[in-house]
């Protein structure tokens, strides 16, 4: 019996289609359920993409794996006792104010003493006495009083101090202080800073402003040739304090 030539067409087709192997898994099915074993076998089943080829995988895919343009965010601050931070103090304050009083008083006083008692100590009688000249007091006082006064005063303060972290509390916010003392000849200057701060509000330079410190307290004093003549005597003071005018 010769073979056909449908015969001889299924025996040349026969090797061909067994080296194909299974046909390709199409895209409508989820591609977390193609059974992959090899990044080969990922990016062959998700056709050379490397976005599908990463979500094969059990864990979740990370930006910086799949783009060449993500950049990657730093890892957060930790902060320690004892770690050194430097406070950028800029603080500015403007403080205006203007007050006016006018005073004006006026007393007046007008008494007679018409009739008193006397004690008579032989018999121990008290008796009544009119007074020829009737005594009295006439009195009348007037009391007037002025006053302007005016406040402007402007404060610009700017250095930087390194500060240690004092404590860290247990929501991670960071307990701050800092001391400073600067003596040149006879001028001494000394900076006292305390403060609460976020340890992610601490830059990359190691560095963060004053004004993103919660309950800040700083202190500034002078001492020296220059604030003594500066400053007010202790007469002036006690006049002050008296307001006799």
């Amino acid at each position: 019996m010769k073979p056909t030539i449908f015969t001889l067409i299924a025996l040349i087709a026969a090797p061909v289609l067994a080296q194909q192997g299974p046909p390709p898994t199409p895209l409508t099915q989820p591609i977390n359920a193609i059974p992959v074993a090899t990044p080969a076998d990922q990016l062959r089943a998700s056709r050379g993409s490397l976005l599908r080829a990463g979500m094969l995988s059990n864990a979740q895919p990370q930006v910086g794996s799949v783009s060449f343009f993500a950049v990657t965010p730093p890892e957060p601050r930790v902060l320690k006792k004892h770690d050194l931070v430097t406070i950028i103090v800029r603080e500015e304050s403007n403080y205006s104010s203007e007050g006016t009083t006018d005073l004006s008083k006026e007393a007046s006083v007008n008494a007679r003493l018409t009739e008193y008692f006397k004690f008579n100590p032989g018999d121990f009688r008290i008796e009544a006495a009119i007074p020829t000249v009737a005594p009295g007091v006439d009195l009348t006082a007037t009391r007037e009083m002025k006053g302007d006064a005016a406040i402007d005063r402007k404060d610009v303060l700017t250095f930087r101090v390194t500060a240690s972290v004092l404590d860290v509390k247990p929501n991670g916010t960071v307990v701050l202080t800092a001391s400073k003392k600067i003596k040149v000849d006879d001028e001494v200057q000394r900076i006292v800073i305390a403060g609460i701060c976020r340890a992610e509000d601490v830059s990359a330079d190691n560095t963060i402003l004053s004004t993103q410190l919660s309950e800040l307290e700083m202190e500034k004093t002078h001492t020296g040739a220059v604030r003594d003549n500066s400053r007010r005597g202790w007469l002036t003071k006690l006049l002050d304090g008296l307001n006799s005018f």
